[in-house]
């Protein structure tokens, strides 16, 4: 499936706006270090090789069709890149696009800070969701889907927002709130088996976790699964990752932890991060936005997306 281009007038976040502060902070000059020792079993080393750079703030990394997509929030655009970095395309301007994924159906789903979720159907971007009892959403932010249809997103409103919190769209479109008590819902991810679903809390610098039954519907309160203010080094909360194994990769402070499915942290990817995701064609390779520059580290293991590992014959496409 291709990405059709999609012209629409860009948006630019006015206000305070997650990202917007880090956005407009210098970004340190590459320098090159020797190799540093990997996390066992997870990476031979946590030196992330740069794909592209000149970009504003990046966010919403995607690997499909072969191709990593990644979205620039600041600048309102999406950008399509081969696996080894080049062929550069610009695919669609955006209002303020900070996530992407891919549904149960392989279409692209885009979160926009101006309020809206879209999906790709054919080669036309509609609007799935917009507002919630009346309110319009508050910045929707990150998005992930399980493999049943249901798909869950963040918008960025804290708990007095009445746009804002963590959504769940079930497969018959019926938007519903499973959470409004963080203060700034972000990146959202699930665990292998998608009966977890993670959620960062941005300016709080924590990971929370929300049980799910058979049918997605929260089984269980929110609860506090990773705190990353015990992590030294800039950056809050942001986009995450899971492997094969359920180890959660969470950008934050200093880089991006990793932690077993248990809350243990294994160690971490240092170097400033907004958001990560696997893939490349055996899924294992991680795709890092790290504001003005896009980058991949080899990993040792596959990650998880739609309920089953990457790398498999389905998803070479």
């Amino acid at each position: 499936m291709s990405i059709a281009r999609t012209l629409l007038v860009p948006f630019i976040c006015a206000g305070v706006v997650a990202g917007a502060a880090v956005a407009s902070q210098p970004e340190a000059p590459a320098t090159s270090s020797p190799p540093a020792p990997g996390i066992d079993g997870i990476c031979e080393s946590v030196n992330a090789t740069v794909l592209a750079g000149g970009f504003q703030f990046t966010e919403g990394p995607l690997w499909h069709d072969g191709r990593w997509h990644f979205v620039d929030l600041s600048a309102g655009k999406m950008w399509a890149l081969n696996a080894d970095g080049t062929g550069k395309e610009e695919i669609r301007s955006t209002r303020g696009g900070a996530g992407l994924n891919v549904d149960h159906e392989g279409r692209v789903l885009l979160t926009q800070f101006a309020g809206n979720v879209e999906r790709l159907e054919g080669e036309t971007w509609v609007v799935v969701a917009s507002e919630f009892e009346g309110a319009r959403l508050s910045r929707p932010n990150d998005v992930v889907a399980r493999s049943d249809g249901n798909v869950y997103f963040t918008a960025f409103g804290g708990a007095s927002d009445p746009g804002g919190g963590v959504f769940r769209m079930d497969p018959e479109g019926e938007l519903h709130r499973i959470d409004k008590t963080l203060g700034g819902p972000n990146g959202i991810t699930l665990s292998p088996d998608e009966r977890t679903l993670y959620v960062s809390d941005y300016g709080a610098r924590r990971v929370h976790s929300l049980s799910l039954d058979e049918k997605g519907a929260p089984s269980g309160e929110i609860k506090l699964f990773a705190d990353l203010t015990t992590l030294s080094g800039a950056g809050m909360a942001d986009g995450m990752a899971v492997d094969e194994h359920g180890n959660l990769y969470a950008t934050g402070p200093g880089g991006i932890s990793v932690w077993s499915p248990e809350g243990k942290q294994l160690g971490l990817i240092p170097g400033r991060a907004t958001n990560c995701a696997f893939g490349g064609e055996d899924g294992k390779t991680l795709f890092i936005t790290a504001g003005r520059s896009v980058k991949t580290l080899a990993m040792q293991v596959r990650g998880a997306a739609l309920g089953k590992v990457m790398g498999g014959a389905s998803d070479k496409k």
